[in-house]
């Protein structure tokens, strides 16, 4: 495999003649304010546990559909398998099946239930109620972004019963009414979240076409601020005529389009706005680059979300563009969009703070491997006087829902419930 898929880059190749038993990819972290931040985590992490603060029957949770990983839940520990991938891939989905077997057996639990992503179309969700109706087995659905925030809540050995107030920023997870979410204000634990808040959703035309496309996504941003295709705006000028006139069709028809809350494509909409990326080679390229720039910044380039409990990114959108038109350097506009969402995230936690007497924030979702944005939030927060949770043992991405699907099931489910009550364990509430 290394040979066919690395020989165009490689010079030569060091190799042996033992098989492979457990492929085990590199781990990848960041290190954020002297801590690390763990964007893969596998070799030298997985599968070591992670103690849980309440007891959980034995189950496996087969996390999302990209960045996979797989994970055991028994007794107060968890074991998460190393990182997998995406399982669009036959390779990476024959690896997903051979370590929900391999998983189990390597920590000597037997499962009696299994826990998936809620969206009907993931390969994993698929697979898991094939498995729980062959084998009989408890079958439960946990919402995406409600597993982001408990796997934070489970590695910080946050209580059953606290709640805390989750701001989940990815790029897309299947939201409880259908819809793509993406940029979420959460209330709530490891049993039930209130959707409090959100990013205020635009019309994105093919979903996962614009997620590779981000001049798509800064177009029907456009469309959704009221502000017209000119020429001189980089996203038009990215796309052909014959481009334009099918987005345009699909966003005034709403053909094709999904209603999404998705801060993942505001921020590639931002990126293509600033002509930094129209087209991506790989996952969050445009964001990534947005970054880079935005730590180049010499000022601020004021601008605001709307207020409330929805992020109103209209008003950011339009600012962008006058700031641009005016001249200003594209550094000091990245940065000021990201003080922004610091800023409307502290506003929303004073406004939740205000209403229900909560005090913990937690930063969760993809978006949160970004440096500057969680280093901007956490100092803000932190002002205000908000405790602040981030993660440091299993990644902010897709990553860590296996974690956390563990523990919603547990909480969420009479049965389990009923079962350590039982024998005597800590009951979830």
């Amino acid at each position: 495999d290394a040979r066919q898929r690395l020989g165009p880059i490689a010079d030569s190749f060091c190799t042996h003649d033992r098989p492979i038993h457990r492929p085990c990819d590199d781990s990848v972290v960041r290190i954020v304010d002297g801590s690390e931040l763990l964007l893969r985590r596998s070799r030298g992490y997985a599968p070591v546990p992670i103690r849980l603060p309440i007891r959980v029957p034995p189950t496996l949770a087969v996390g999302g559909e990209l960045k996979n990983t797989v994970a055991v839940g028994a007794g107060d520990h968890v074991w998460m398998s190393q990182h997998l991938g995406d399982l669009e891939s036959l390779a990476t989905f024959d690896e997903f099946e051979l370590t929900t077997k391999d998983l189990p057996h390597m920590v000597e639990c037997r499962p009696d239930r299994i826990v998936a992503d809620s969206h009907p179309g993931y390969r994993s969700g698929r697979w898991a109620r094939r498995r729980a109706t062959e084998r009989r087995l408890h079958h439960t659905a946990v919402q995406h972004h409600h597993a982001h925030l408990a796997s934070l809540l489970a590695e910080h050995g946050v209580a059953p019963g606290r709640d805390v107030v989750g701001f989940v920023f990815d790029g897309t997870g299947y939201g409880d009414d259908g819809t793509s979410w993406g940029g979420e204000i959460l209330v709530g634990g490891y049993r039930h979240v209130e959707r409090w808040g959100h990013l205020r959703p635009a019309l994105i035309p093919g979903a996962d076409s614009a997620a590779r496309n981000p001049c798509r996504s800064a177009l029907a941003w456009l469309r959704h601020a009221g502000v017209a295709w000119t020429p001189d705006l980089a996203p038009v000028e990215a796309c052909s005529t014959d481009e334009l006139a099918v987005l345009d069709t699909q966003l005034e028809r709403n053909i094709g389009c999904v209603a999404s809350s998705s801060m993942g494509r505001l921020f590639d909409a931002v990126a293509s706005l600033l002509d930094l990326r129209h087209r991506i080679s790989y996952e969050a390229q445009a964001a990534i680059e947005l970054e880079i720039l935005a730590e180049r910044a010499g000022r601020v380039s004021p601008m605001s979300f709307g207020s409330g409990a929805a992020f109103d990114a209209r008003p950011v959108v339009r600012a962008v563009v006058d700031a641009l038109a005016a001249g200003r350097d594209r550094a000091d506009i990245a940065l000021g969009f990201h003080v922004a969402l610091a800023e409307a995230m502290v506003r929303a936690a004073e406004a939740v703070r205000a209403e229900r007497s909560l005090n913990v924030v937690g930063l969760t979702g993809g978006v949160f491997q970004n440096a500057c944005l969680a280093r901007l939030a956490t100092t803000a927060l932190r002002a205000r006087g908000f405790e602040t949770l981030t993660h440091r043992l299993v990644p902010p991405n897709d990553g860590g829902l296996a974690l956390g699907q563990v523990l919603v099931a547990a909480c969420r489910d009479q049965n389990a419930a009923t079962t350590a009550n039982a024998r005597g364990d800590a009951a979830c509430v």
